[in-house]
């Protein structure tokens, strides 16, 4: 999802905001991210109010036993991530999930970070590449958060493959031109990913009748 959105669609995805996600945008210094912050949050209320039926503002989040935010009362498991002017918003019913996307910067130079962080081996595969670099980092973040940990360390956590055996299968997410991302889910057992975009047409209040159909 795009998160460059008009001013009057910000108002009203800060309107489904509850108080802790509303103090944390406050807390941002520059405007631009506090609206990418407003934007993602609120898309994905308006997401998962529509799919289970509910008003956006009566989703209530709880930390799970290793930080990681999870829907109060039940519900499928989600991970949000958010680089840029883009954010991804990963959904599974029965395995925990992580999703990452990053911006590209073309200006890094990863080989440093490589040797320093990564296996050998996918040091190797960077090879003074940013977009193999950045590959393998939203692929490493996306299994980190699956998880439900911290991503340091976990660094060496090999990605090259799509299976980490007994752990994760990851696999990369078309995105637009310039960012790079992957889901992860936990387990090895494979999986189908359905991809969607989401424009901003259901904005809040969700028509709860609609909703359920």
């Amino acid at each position: 999802m795009r998160t460059d959105l008009p001013v009057p669609t910000v108002s009203e995805l800060e309107s489904v905001l509850d108080d802790d996600e509303r103090a944390r945008a406050d807390a941002l210094r520059w405007p631009a991210d506090k609206r990418r912050y407003i934007v993602a949050h609120g898309a994905v209320r308006c997401i998962l109010a529509a799919r289970l039926g509910v008003h956006a503002n009566d989703i209530r989040w709880r930390r799970g036993p290793r930080g990681k935010p999870e829907i109060m009362g039940g519900g499928p498991h989600v991970n949000l991530s958010h680089s840029g002017e883009l954010a991804a918003l990963a959904i599974c019913e029965d395995r925990p999930v992580g999703i990452d996307v990053q911006e590209i910067s073309p200006g890094f130079r990863p080989d440093r970070m490589a040797e320093r962080y990564f296996h050998a081996d996918e040091a190797a595969h960077v090879a003074g590449s940013v977009e193999r670099f950045v590959r393998l980092w939203v692929r490493k973040e996306a299994c980190v958060k699956a998880a439900g940990r911290t991503l340091w360390p976990a660094l060496s956590l090999p990605v090259l493959d799509d299976v980490v055996p007994g752990s994760f299968r990851v696999t990369d997410i078309p995105v637009a031109d310039g960012f790079r991302a992957a889901v992860a889910l936990a387990g090895d057992r494979p999986y189908r990913t359905v991809l969607r975009t989401w424009t901003g047409v259901t904005l809040p209040p969700v028509d709860i009748s609609k909703a359920r159909h």
